[in-house]
């Protein structure tokens, strides 16, 4: 795992309304496999340690930036054609995965990606979820 992305939401629960969201990205540039505590070195990884090259961290925000307004203009002169593009490009679907969330971990099978883009998945006992959060791993 070389990112992860972490978000925050607070709602008034008697009115429904968000008070805020917070989206946060975070990206392992440098570190050596040595950096990570011992649980994690089988598991997490850098673009150092999985390339040999170090980025440098300005360099990579703003590619990442103009790839995401690139992303954003595409998705809105055609959203079919970037959901088809998008499902193309996605590893995870037709895929074993493993789910984590808050009622714990199960084994599922990754199906399509949704027009919304929730993943909607198959559980052990053959029934069909979409699931819109949640941490999956590929198995």
């Amino acid at each position: 795992k070389l990112a992860g992305i972490l978000t925050e939401l607070s709602v008034t629960p008697e009115r429904g309304l968000t008070n805020y969201i917070v989206v946060g990205v975070g990206i392992n540039c440098c570190q050596r496999m040595e950096d990570f505590p011992p649980e994690l070195r089988y598991t997490a990884g850098s673009i150092f340690s999985e390339s040999g090259f170090v980025c440098d961290r300005g360099t990579l925000i703003s590619a990442i930036i103009a790839e995401l307004d690139a992303m954003y203009t595409a998705w809105c002169a055609d959203k079919t054609a970037y959901h088809e593009e998008y499902c193309g490009l996605c590893k995870t679907t037709g895929r074993e995965i493993t789910l984590g969330s808050s009622y714990g971990e199960a084994t599922v099978t990754a199906l399509t990606v949704e027009p919304d883009f929730g993943l909607r998945i198959r559980t052990p006992d053959g029934q069909e979820l979409v699931i819109k959060s949640g941490e999956i791993s590929v198995l």
